[in-house]
C-alpha cells in the first residue's frame, strides 16, 4: 500500500473547506423556499453561471493554507 503524505490527506479529508461568493450578490437560497400565495407561476430568473469568487482553505500543524481561484 503506497503511503500517502500528511499534507494530501489533509487536503482530502475533513480538514478542508471552501466557499463560494457570488460577486452579484445572489444568495443559494435552495434550504429556503418562499411560496407566492398571489401566483404560483412567479419565478425569479438568475443566470446560469454568475461570477463568483471561491475560496479554499485548510488548517494543519504547519499553518494554514489558502487558496482563492
Amino acid at each position: 500500500m503506497a503511503s500517502t503524505s500528511p499534507l494530501m490527506r489533509l487536503v482530502e479529508g475533513e480538514e478542508s473547506d471552501e466557499a463560494h461568493f457570488w460577486l452579484n450578490g445572489y444568495v443559494n437560497k435552495q434550504n429556503c423556499r418562499i411560496w407566492s400565495e398571489a401566483n404560483s407561476q412567479v419565478y425569479v430568473e438568475t443566470p446560469l453561471h454568475p461570477e463568483k469568487l471561491t475560496v479554499w482553505c485548510a488548517l494543519w500543524a504547519g499553518g494554514i493554507l489558502l487558496q482563492k481561484r
